[in-house]
C-alpha cells in the first residue's frame, strides 16, 4: 500500500493560530485516510507547545526540535517519513486551508512522474478568487517572486504545467527518491529562500518543477510576520548567488550587485531594519561562514 508523509512545521504559537482549520481540512480529504501520515515538527519546542500539538492533533506524529530552523525541521519530518516507508513526501505550511481534493490530485501527479517536484495552486484565503502563487520566479540577483500573485483564478485550468522558475515551499511534493537526490533542504538557509535554493538545485540536476492547478490550497498569506524575515531573505539571496554562480559570473554582475547593495542599505535605514542589514554584513565577514 502506498503511503504519503505530510510534514507540517509549527513555530511557537503558530499552532494556536492556524492548526485547527488546517487539521479540519486534512480530515475532510477525499484521499484515503489510512494512506497518509501527518508529521508535525515542533520547532523551538516547549513543554506547552508540545502538549498543545499532542492534544489537538492526536493522529499526527509530533517531533520536537530545540531551535527555529525551518529547513532542518522539514528535513527531520522527511527523514522520519522515509523511515516509516513513506514513498511521497509533502511539505505543507500550517497557515493553509485545503480543498477536499487537494491531496488526491497532488498524489496522482507525483505518482505519474516520480522524477519531478510539484506545487499545489495557492489561492488567497482572504479572497478565494485570487491567486497567491502559481509557482515562483528566479531573479538573477538572487531574489524570488511569486508568479500570478493577485490575478483572477482560472477555475477551468486543470492540466499540469512545467514552471519556468521553481515551486513554492508552502505546498511542495516529491517522491522520496527525488528528495534524496536533492539532499533535502539546505539547512544553512534556515528559513526563507529555502525553496529557491531547492528549485535552483533541481534545475541544475535536470529535475523539472510543475504546478498542479486542481490541487488547491487557500493560503493565509502575510508578506511579513517578523523582522527576522528581512534578515534571512537578504542573507539567503547572497548565499544563493555565492552557491550557484561561477566566480566569473559574479565578477560580471559585481557593478549591479554593488549598486543594489547600496540601495538596500538606504532602504533598510529608511525602513527601520538597518540592524538586520548589518547582521547580514557581519555574517559574511566571519571566517566560519566562508568555511
Amino acid at each position: 500500500m502506498r503511503k504519503i508523509g505530510i510534514i507540517i512545521v509549527n513555530y511557537k504559537d503558530y499552532a494556536e493560530k492556524f492548526l485547527s482549520e488546517c487539521k479540519n481540512s486534512l480530515d475532510n480529504q477525499t484521499f484515503p485516510k489510512d494512506q497518509f501520515q501527518v508529521y508535525i515538527v515542533d520547532n523551538a519546542s516547549t513543554e506547552s507547545s508540545l502538549n498543545y500539538l499532542e492534544s489537538h492533533f492526536k493522529d499526527a506524529k509530533v517531533l520536537p526540535r530545540p531551535d527555529g530552523n525551518f529547513s532542518a525541521a522539514n528535513n527531520l519530518g522527511a527523514q522520519k517519513a522515509i523511515e516509516d516507508e513513506c514513498e511521497i513526501i509533502i511539505a505543507l505550511n500550517m497557515d493553509v486551508v485545503l480543498d477536499e481534493d487537494w491531496l488526491k490530485n497532488l498524489v496522482e501527479q507525483v505518482e505519474s512522474n516520480k522524477e519531478g517536484i510539484y506545487q499545489s495552486k495557492m489561492l488567497l484565503h482572504s479572497n478565494k478568487e485570487l491567486v497567491n502563487s502559481e509557482g515562483n520566479l528566479f531573479h538573477y540577483l538572487g531574489f524570488g517572486f511569486t508568479d500570478g500573485y493577485n490575478k483572477l483564478n482560472d477555475k477551468d485550468e486543470s492540466e499540469i504545467k512545467e514552471l519556468k522558475g521553481y515551486v513554492s515551499g508552502c505546498a511542495i511534493a516529491f517522491h522520496k527518491d527525488v528528495y534524496e537526490k536533492l539532499g533535502g533542504w539546505n539547512e544553512e538557509y534556515y528559513m526563507y529562500h529555502d525553496d529557491l535554493e531547492m528549485g535552483w538545485k533541481a534545475k541544475l540536476l535536470g529535475i523539472k518543477s510543475y504546478l498542479v492547478p486542481n490541487s488547491i490550497v487557500y493560503h493565509k498569506y502575510e508578506f511579513s510576520r517578523s523582522v527576522q524575515m528581512v534578515y534571512y531573505m537578504e542573507r539567503n539571496r547572497y548565499l544563493a548567488i555565492l552557491h550557484f554562480y561561477k566566480w566569473q559570473t559574479i565578477i560580471i554582475f559585481l557593478p549591479i550587485l554593488i549598486v543594489l547593495d547600496l540601495a538596500m542599505w538606504l532602504y533598510s535605514i529608511i525602513g527601520g531594519w538597518g540592524f538586520q542589514k548589518l547582521k547580514v554584513f557581519l555574517y559574511f565577514i566571519r571566517i566560519t561562514s566562508w568555511k
